[in-house]
């Protein structure tokens, strides 16, 4: 038999917000002693987990409540914080890149394709559109080419700014 390939684990941002607890193993928590020195017998964790699932399935609406507030009130915090995080990381992350000439002379032609051909296929509008591209002239596609120009080098320009910030960040800080 061949030796498996150990995976590796994907590292996680630590700045990333940890998920919330939910009502289920708040209960656990709280019970799990309970469950322990009301059967000493049991010794598996596996079993003590089922007697919570047990208990947990069996407790009334007013056991459960408090709980439930809890896991609701946390998972609200989590969503926050996670809102924040996910601006954070959208304010750092790296520049789009732009849009070709192509695909700037498809955004501007695309609505009268379909206007023009209702019953066309996403598929079918596209192979119109580029056969259209491939027999317009140098006239035609110039706007289109002079945008993507314009573009490309604004681009240029944030994304050399963004790698410098990038490397600012990554050398050790000297004090």
């Amino acid at each position: 038999m061949a030796p498996q390939k150990k995976t590796k684990k994907k590292s996680r941002d630590p700045y990333r917000p940890k998920r919330p607890i939910g009502a289920f193993f708040l209960f656990s928590a709280t019970h799990r002693a309970d469950i322990k020195k009301a059967n000493p017998d049991i010794i598996k964790a596996g079993d003590i987990a089922k007697a919570l699932g047990k208990e947990w399935r069996e407790a009334s609406t007013k056991t459960r409540a408090p709980f439930e507030k809890k896991a609701k009130k946390a998972t609200e915090k989590y969503k926050k914080a996670m809102e924040k995080y996910k601006k954070k990381l959208a304010k750092e992350a790296a520049p789009k890149r732009p849009a070709s000439a192509f695909f700037l002379y498809l955004a501007s032609r695309r609505a009268a394709i379909i206007k023009a051909n209702p019953g066309f296929a996403v598929t079918e509008v596209a192979k119109a559109l580029g056969q259209e591209w491939r027999e317009a002239s140098a006239k035609t596609k110039a706007p289109f080419e002079k945008k993507a120009t314009a573009a490309k080098d604004k681009y240029a320009k944030a994304k050399a700014k963004w790698d410098k910030k990038q490397q600012e960040k990554q050398q050790p800080q000297e004090a």
